[in-house]
């Protein structure tokens, strides 16, 4: 209809929702020739990087007016005319992951070109921001439980490497499942040869392979730890001495030890609310 309007719940745009087409529109300029769709797609791309490269001022209601937005970590929604911050939480989870996920895709699906090189940097930013304000560990976990639970020894005293939000500039130890594309997407920069570690950090940034596996662990104990082998959507974890504990050094972690719940209880499980719904629904 070519009348576009935001839904009737909010005027503002999701970031996600802003940011996802380029690499979309991409394959389809080269299929079609038409490139006016895919220009449109990586220009609003830019527009919101070039706003998260400086520290805004979020909020759409007068009582988070004054809470700074992380420079190169864009809140989950914004003012679709200017780009500027319109709310005060910033997740890489529902509403904000394709953000950060298409910056580097888009750099490597147009080949790396040097007229793109605000997308690598920007995504090298965003990941240097993740890293001081977002990256953190839970508390330990007790190691008899862990080792239950497919953690070794070192995994279960250095706690689960998690990426928190921050409401109102507070970190909030939650992390959507969703969140989980981030090991693959840290691996797959580490295999363009990118490294996002902060210079200077003391002590040393972990290389991104490293931060990919623990977080990955993560996601994967997320799996185990449930009878039916199916990941929650959202996990809060446990805070390490009372609150998020900073962890962008993340120790290269072994393998899981041993599955959470056994392949057979899992099985059962399974099959029990696989009957309960088959009943339901006869």
């Amino acid at each position: 209809t070519l009348d576009a309007s935001p839904p009737a719940w909010t005027p503002h745009s999701s970031l996600a929702e802003a940011t996802t087409l380029a690499v979309e529109y991409d394959f389809l300029a080269r299929a079609t020739g038409e490139e006016a769709p895919a220009r449109a797609a990586l220009a609003a791309l830019r527009r919101v990087a070039t706003a998260a490269a400086r520290a805004g001022r979020a909020g759409s209601g007068p009582s988070d007016r004054s809470v700074p937005t992380p420079p190169h970590l864009p809140p989950m929604f914004l003012d679709p005319l200017t780009a500027a911050p319109a709310s005060s939480v910033v997740t890489l989870g529902a509403r904000g992951d394709s953000y950060f996920e298409y910056l580097l895709k888009a750099w490597l699906v147009r080949g790396k070109r040097a007229e793109d090189e605000w997308l690598r940097g920007a995504y090298v930013s965003s990941m240097r921001a993740l890293r001081s304000s977002l990256l953190s560990r839970s508390a330990p976990s007790d190691p008899a439980a862990a080792a239950s639970e497919g953690l070794s020894a070192d995994q279960a005293a250095a706690g689960l490497l998690y990426v928190a939000e921050l409401h109102a500039g507070r970190a909030v130890p939650k992390m959507d499942h969703l969140v989980c594309f981030l090991p693959g997407l840290l691996a797959l920069g580490a295999l363009h040869g990118l490294d996002t570690r902060r210079p200077g950090a003391s002590p040393p940034d972990a290389l991104d392979l490293d931060v990919a596996r623990d977080l990955m662990a993560t996601c994967y104990a997320m799996y185990r730890r449930t009878p039916t082998g199916l990941a929650p959507e959202i996990v809060h974890f446990n805070e390490r001495g009372g609150g998020v504990a900073a962890a962008a050094t993340a120790p290269r972690t072994a393998a899981a030890a041993k599955p959470a719940v056994s392949d057979d209880g899992r099985a059962a499980a399974l099959a029990g609310a696989t009957a309960a719904v088959e009943s339901a629904l006869a």
